[in-house]
């Protein structure tokens, strides 16, 4: 079995490279086991900000309202999401009540497994859907894993108690065959590959830094840093942004995508890890006059099939990072041409989503970007309405 790939020491090996400065190309390549492994560096001149337009890689915007019946109020300061065939599922991180929605986003039901007793517990950091077997796994901040069927009024059907090897688990991917890749956030920041009942087979990304997994900008509460896409799995690093390819039978992250800064990129040795806490103010300070020099996180990188999109932390404000995998083309932007932010959390469908609040929609959409067919539902759209998703279809 191969050693767990250190995402910091060996990150160019065994790779095709890629890299993309406006429009300078170059590549080099060679076959390892009989795969070919392609990295893609994607290298962003910060010094030139170029114009983007929406059109350039967004086919259409749709707007879904939520149901705002009192029953179906979901904060998007405090749920996370997931989408499937049949709609959406947002879990309220602080007592894991569950809220259902249709495709159109209208209210079909609450699960709550609020308690102590079997089945039950207490608050809910992210969920994942199987479709396969009909199965919700609810990942829970003390009690593990817990598993529900789909249909059946959500019956029980059994958890797996991962804190008794990892104590602080922030999200996960089932595998299958009872495996997990587990992400903690505080517990070493790193990944883990589980095996139930109880074993933990490997410890990947041990040099994720501390000060970044507890910077207050570090949003990896709101959605998982994994995701699936050509039946492959894949992680991101929220520091830099950096995605790696899940190997399943070398049981290996081997590096696919980075973003590359050049002198914008923050050194390892310019924060003092003994400085880190949150309570820090002046640490949270230093934070701050860092990011007017260097990207200090790249987080909420939506992949499809055509486009890479994160966000990132530069000067004090978000700016969302694009790589056209077709054009081989890389850029950057804090609005849009249309005078938008983009936003978005996770991918799937060749679609990007977001979930936002009444009061921060203007910051995102506009009439000219919906369309007819959707104005009527934006103006329905009132302060006390409940959150809106928003789910960007990108070009294939």
């Amino acid at each position: 079995m191969m050693a767990p790939f250190n995402n910091r020491t060996a990150k160019f090996a065994h790779l095709v490279v890629i890299c993309v400065l406006d429009s300078l190309l170059f590549a080099s390549g060679c076959v390892d086991n009989n795969k070919t492994s392609v990295h893609i560096t994607a290298c962003i001149d910060l010094s030139q900000k170029k114009e983007v337009s929406l059109a350039d890689f967004v086919e259409r915007v749709d707007l879904i309202p939520l149901d705002s019946r009192t029953d179906a109020l979901v904060s998007s300061l405090t749920a996370s999401f997931v989408v499937y065939d049949e709609g959406y599922m947002f879990v309220d991180r602080r007592d894991g009540i569950i809220k259902v929605f249709n495709r159109d986003g209208v209210y079909v039901e609450t699960i709550d497994k609020t308690g102590r007793g079997p089945g039950e517990f207490i608050g809910g950091n992210s969920l994942f859907i199987d479709a396969a077997d009909s199965t919700l796994q609810v990942l829970t901040p003390s009690r593990g894993i817990y598993t529900y069927s789909l249909h059946e009024k959500h019956s029980y059907l059994g958890n797996i108690e991962v804190m008794d090897k990892v104590p602080a688990v922030h999200h996960f991917f089932p595998l299958g065959d009872g495996r997990y890749l587990l992400f903690s956030a505080s517990a070493g920041s790193r990944v883990y590959l589980y095996q139930d009942p109880g074993e933990l087979i490997h410890e990947y990304f041990q040099e994720i830094p501390r000060w970044f997994s507890l910077s207050p900008y570090y949003d990896f509460a709101q959605q998982p840093p994994f995701y699936k896409l050509g039946g492959e799995v894949f992680f991101y690093t929220g520091f830099d942004g950096s995605i790696y390819r899940f190997d399943t039978e070398s049981e290996t992250f081997d590096p696919y995508f980075t973003w590359d800064f050049g002198s914008h990129t923050l050194p390892v040795d310019r924060m003092d890890e003994s400085e880190v806490s949150i309570k820090n103010q002046a640490w949270k300070q230093r934070y701050d006059e860092l990011s007017k020099q260097y990207v200090l996180r790249v987080t909420r990188v939506c992949e499809t099939s055509r486009f890479i999109v994160a966000g990132a932390y530069y000067e004090g404000q978000s700016i969302t990072l694009l790589y056209d995998k077709e054009k081989r083309e890389a850029s950057y932007f804090d609005t849009t041409k249309e005078g938008l932010r983009f936003y978005a959390s996770f991918a799937w469908d060749d679609a990007c989503y977001v979930l936002l609040s009444p009061e921060n929609m203007s910051m995102y959409v506009s009439r000219d970007i919906i369309g007819d067919s959707s104005s009527s539902l934006l103006d329905s759209i009132k302060q006390d309405s409940n959150s809106i998703l928003l789910r960007y279809v990108l070009k294939k």
